[in-house]
């Protein structure tokens, strides 16, 4: 599937949100293009006599390109000095023929509006309420044509929306549609709405006297939309910057080169990043594009907060068509007692939180970065989570993952991507997510004082224990859900058996890690099916769920590289005996003084005669001949229970589309000419990919440039060659009876194995936990042994596995009697 296309299909689902957020970003900037043609024209035309058509709701600002102009243009020209505005003051120049734009004002709308300046009469009430007007001050309504020449209304609003506020340069004061406290939520009460209180509110500020803007230092060049609030805060400025484009995100090698992403939007999704990274696309957006969207605005959104900051200066803060849900959950942006916020794109719901440092980012819907973090150059997805007290430097952080405390720079993370505690993360590549660092690991190590240069490359699932240090470069694309020992120290390397412990080799004077591959299939299971659960409740990003929801297992790249491995660790033996016959070295251990019993290593360092296929799948690491007899058949198990389960559903899709009760003799051969197996070509084609060289590395297989029917195509290579399922394909009723042996009798063993294997896993951990800590089984642990009566006290995951167990069975039961009526489950 070609990524362009395939992102272009999968985006469809959520496009009208992405169109939504991006089209409120892009009508601003139309706006400023608009102004300054605007300029130029009253430049050369005093006389308005063409002007913005005020009913283009295309244009979601389109009145401040005509104020932005002068102002006094905008009033008659017989009426600037008299208090009392006659009904002839609205021109057709001036006047509005709807409200302004839902995603900026009340949903109450105000009618026709006209821009005016203020009279004599309202600046004196101005004044009398503790404001002071600067000699530059320029004051101007925004105000309903009904009520426009209405003196006596607009001077009671000012004396409750307006006090104790300086004011400088030019400032509009658009008239309130609604009435009442902002916030109603007693944790975080708002003052009453209007400005009251402000050091200096001038130089371009365009404020709804219905929001609430009290007690601020400089506001200048912002737009302040209907019932937000922007409170106690110090500077509030902006310059010529674009809310359209972040800056370079610079990821990979942190000198000498990198790979700057020179075209990263707001609402990139990970297959817009990864496109861009692996070239496998241009970038859509050119430098010229950013040159033509510039603008000089703040834009605070409706119902947007800003409370208690120190430093606000060019930001975008998206708001909301309501307010706070009955939970009081936000639904606009936020900005919390930060310390500084420079060049920031704040979506919906998002949040930069305490004392937190942020320049050039843009945060996504539910988004945060809390407590004392620095963020700079980054682009935080949907429901990533910053904090307490993480450096972010030069990274993006993809839907649903996690930082905390330790750094990160230079990286793509992915889907459910994890480092909670104090750790360090340099030039990562994890675009697949679902990743775990450990506290204390040392992901980057710079290990030989010269210049960071290189990078690491992880497969999906990859866990970085305690105190690991990883040296660079490192390639565990391939090695998917794989765990690096706790105190591991991982020598520059590339891994491609995936679910393998890597260790430190405990043989004295060895200097090699040690591999065992398919561990966490044979020894922790348990871990997989907690994985399984984990990434179904922990993923919340709605806009990004057509793209990251791909299954644990069942995916062609992580089963296309068991079935890899698999092969390699079978003709191992045989490739390093025709490489060196003495390469195969045996080590002896002692363990208590006793000698134990010699085992057999492969990919020993001291031959010094391992080929580029060895390195690549096992790296710079020892396997003993135990442990690879032992994965070969965990991956073979691991295989045949993803095929058997595949062709379990494919076969109850066939059956529910052809009808239980519309059995003829001459459909007998119709099921297997609709499984379509592969044939001998095809099936050629795919072994002749085991012998092919692959010399180069290569980046990882994304999961949203594949679909389901790959991985089923490759499950049915699987059945014809594990099964031998192509061989019925001259009678259809052995094919049958093949099928429901297969679910019979291999299916329904594949499924007991896994159930108590994922048992046995937990249980291990509970008898060990019971004879170190005190009171293990009294109820401050959930245990594995329980009784029916046990149910709910019994593990979840234990239960989740039990329960599919039983379905299976059910399932399975219910295809058989069709397939092969005479066989039944025993």
């Amino acid at each position: 599937m070609t990524p362009t296309v395939g992102n272009q299909l999968l985006r469809q689902e959520n496009q009208s949100a992405w169109d939504a957020i991006f089209q409120e970003r892009q009508e601003c900037l139309e706006w400023i293009d608009v102004l300054w043609k605007q300029a130029e024209t009253f430049q050369n035309d005093p006389e308005p006599t063409d002007l913005l058509p005020w009913s283009n709701q295309q244009h979601w600002l389109p009145w401040l390109s005509k104020l932005m102009q002068d102002p006094k243009q905008c009033c008659h020209p017989n009426n600037d000095d008299n208090d009392d505005i006659p009904p002839s003051f609205v021109s057709p120049g001036v006047s509005v023929d709807s409200t302004i734009p839902s995603s900026l004002a009340s949903q109450n709308g105000n009618g026709a509006m006209v821009l005016r300046p203020m009279v004599e009469r309202e600046l004196e009430e101005l004044e009398s309420n503790g404001c002071i007007l600067n000699g530059n001050t320029r004051l101007y309504w925004l105000i309903p044509v009904k009520i426009s020449s209405n003196v006596q209304a607009t001077v009671a609003c000012l004396r409750q929306y307006v006090r104790q506020t300086n004011f400088g340069g030019m400032v509009v004061l658009v008239w309130p549609t609604t009435t009442g406290t902002i916030n109603s939520n007693p944790r975080e009460p708002s003052p009453p709405p209007g400005l009251h209180n402000n050091v200096l509110v001038g130089n371009g500020v365009i404020c709804h006297l219905d929001a609430c803007v009290c007690q601020n230092g400089t506001l200048s060049n912002t737009y302040i939309a209907s019932r937000a609030t922007i409170l106690n805060c110090g500077q509030f400025t902006a310059s010529s910057w674009s809310p359209h484009h972040l800056q370079d995100i610079d990821v990979g090698p942190e000198s000498n080169g990198g790979r700057p992403l020179v075209d990263v939007t707001p609402q990139d999704t990970l297959p817009d990043i990864v496109q861009q990274l692996t070239g496998r696309t241009t970038a859509t957006n050119g430098n010229e594009d950013k040159a033509t969207n510039a603008t000089q605005w703040n834009v605070v959104g409706r119902y947007v907060q800003v409370r208690q900051t120190t430093t606000v200066h060019n930001v975008f803060l998206h708001g909301s068509s309501r307010t706070d849900d009955k939970d009081d959950t936000p639904t606009a942006a936020r900005i919390l007692s930060a310390a500084a916020v420079d060049h920031a794109v704040v979506f919906p719901t998002a949040t930069i939180g305490s004392a937190c440092h942020v320049s050039h980012v843009a945060l996504q819907w539910q988004a945060s970065a809390q407590e004392a973090s620095h963020v700079t150059h980054a682009l935080l997805m949907e429901c990533s989570h910053v904090g307490p007290h993480a450096h972010v430097h030069h990274s993006v952080v993809g839907p649903d993952a996690a930082l905390a405390r330790g750094e990160c720079h230079a990286s793509v993370l992915g889907p459910c991507f994890a480092a909670h505690h104090q750790s360090l993360v340099i030039s990562q590549f994890a675009w697949l997510g679902r990743c775990n660092v450990g506290y204390g690991a040392n992901v980057g190590s710079n290990h030989t004082g010269r210049a960071p240069d290189q990078e690491c490359i992880a497969g999906e699932g990859i866990f970085w224990g305690l105190s690991t240090v990883i040296v660079y470069p490192v390639n565990l694309s391939r090695a998917h859900y794989s765990l690096v020992a706790a105190g591991t120290k991982l020598v520059p390397q590339q891994i491609s058996l995936p679910f393998s412990l890597v260790l430190n080799h405990n043989s004295p004077g060895s200097s090699q890690n040690e591999i065992v591959p398919g561990w966490i299939l044979t020894r922790t299971p348990y871990t997989l099916a907690r994985c399984q659960i984990k990434y179904q409740t922990r993923q919340k990003a709605q806009h990004h769920a057509h793209y990251t929801q791909w299954p644990l297992l069942d995916r062609r790249a992580v089963l296309w590289q068991c079935y890899k491995a698999r092969h390699f660790l079978q003709i191992l033996p045989a490739r390093q005996q025709s490489n060196q016959t003495e390469h195969t070295s045996a080590l002896t251990h002692k363990q208590n003084g006793k000698k134990s019993h010699e085992k057999i290593w492969y990919n020993d360092d001291s031959a010094g005669t391992a080929d580029a296929t060895t390195q690549k799948y096992l790296g710079k690491c020892l396997l003993s001949d135990s442990a690879r007899q032992k994965a070969i058949i965990a991956y073979t198990d691991c295989l045949h229970r993803s095929a058997l389960l595949a062709l379990l559903s494919w076969l109850e899709e066939f059956f529910g589309k052809q009808g239980r009760d519309e059995k003829k003799e001459e459909d007998e051969e119709d099921l297997i000419k609709s499984l379509k197996l592969p044939s001998e070509a095809e099936q050629l084609e795919m072994e002749s990919e085991l012998q092919q060289r692959e010399d180069a590395p290569e980046w990882p297989d994304t999961p949203w440039d594949s679909d389901a029917q790959h991985t089923w195509n490759f499950q049915k290579f699987v059945l014809v060659k594990e099964f031998e399922l192509g061989d019925y394909a001259e009678s259809g009723h052995v094919a049958r009876a093949a099928m429901a042996n297969l679910l019979h009798e291999r299916l329904q063993k594949l499924e007991q194995h896994y159930v108590a294997a994922v048992i046995k896993s937990k249980h291990r951990d509970d008898k060990r936990g019971a004879t170190v800590i005190p009171d293990y089984n009294n109820g401050s642990h959930v245990l594995v042994a329980t009784t029916e009566n046990d149910e709910q006290q019994q593990d979840k995951v234990i239960r989740h596995v039990q329960q599919e167990a039983q379905l299976c069975r059910a399932r399975a039961e219910k295809v058989i009697a069709l397939l092969h009526p005479d066989k039944r489950l025993s």
